[in-house]
């Protein structure tokens, strides 16, 4: 124990203000090639955030959307509006639209520098992103 913290197996507390920091394992599924995709759970028990899953807990993927989890409309669904798009809201309330590619169940983006696309299967949406080498 050095300083104003100490440590045992990645569970940190902070000496002077008794905030505790615990890392959570979560879900990890092996994808194309060598890859792994995963996600970890923190618990702070300082931090007012709240994803859903209890106050304090944020996961890696919560940094893709600025710790809050997305929200998707279908226009096709809102009523009077009619529009064949689907519009992605992130945590800082900037938006992403993407148009139906064919047969309406794959959908690119109207931003042209934007590497994300959705599919759809039924009610469930799928987005993905690919990174600069189509990785």
């Amino acid at each position: 124990m050095y300083g104003d913290s100490a440590a045992d197996e990645g569970v940190t507390v902070n000496l002077v203000n008794g905030n505790l920091v615990v890392p959570l394992p979560g879900p990890s599924f092996s994808a194309a090639g060598d890859t792994t995709l995963a996600v970890s759970y923190t618990y702070n028990s300082k931090s007012t955030a709240n994803i859903g899953l209890g106050q304090g807990i944020t996961s890696s993927v919560d940094d893709d959307f600025n710790g809050v989890p997305p929200q998707l409309i279908d226009h096709s669904l809102v009523t009077g509006d009619g529009a064949n798009l689907l519009e992605v809201v992130d945590g800082t309330g900037a938006q992403q639209f993407f148009v139906p590619v064919g047969d309406k169940l794959q959908y690119r983006s109207t931003d042209n520098t934007s590497t994300a696309s959705i599919s759809r299967s039924g009610t469930e949406f799928l987005m993905t992103r690919t990174e600069p080498g189509g990785v």
